[in-house]
């Protein structure tokens, strides 16, 4: 199960998804309808945050996405800076150390589905080019099998009029 992306199926109805990650800022949230990010200028869609746990994602017109297209939720942590940077003699507080732990494991899960997603289209294109070269082999055993079955008629013809001379 991915830890930073929920993905959905839309129905051409329903308008809110849930989130089921947490994230430390709103900024943080980023959301694709058909692979296509809604903040892209070539999207056709766009979407709120209704709540803490709940994005609604819709077309330009606020209608609901249209039936069959994927609506995938991701959670997108900047890595460029600091979450919390602290000061010599400055207290550290539980809320700062929890929110740079917090920072530093959601990252390291983004980066996880990162590669989860890379090895799963690895395997697939590995196991797509293992049935093209099963069909090659196939159709290279039957053009074979083909020019074998021509050549002994041939030669079964040659022996024939030989015969008959």
């Amino acid at each position: 199960m991915p830890y930073s992306t929920v993905t959905y199926t839309a129905d051409g109805l329903e308008t809110d998804f849930l989130i089921t990650w947490n994230y430390l800022d709103t900024d943080h949230i980023t959301v694709e309808v058909n692979e296509v990010l809604t903040t892209d200028v070539s999207s056709n869609h766009q979407f709120t945050l209704i709540d803490s746990t709940t994005i609604r994602v819709t077309d330009l017109s606020g209608n609901a996405v249209t039936s069959g297209l994927s609506v995938e939720l991701k959670r997108a942590t900047p890595i460029s800076t600091r979450a919390v940077t602290f000061a010599e003699g400055s207290a550290l507080r539980t809320t700062d150390l929890n929110k740079n732990s917090d920072y530093l494991l959601y990252a390291m899960q983004e980066a996880v589905d990162t590669i989860d997603v890379a090895a799963q289209e690895g395997a697939a294109t590995a196991q797509e080019g293992a049935e093209a070269a099963r069909i090659a082999a196939e159709a290279a055993r039957d053009t074979s099998q083909t020019y074998l079955s021509t050549v002994q008629t041939n030669t079964d013809t040659t022996t024939t009029k030989a015969g008959e001379a």
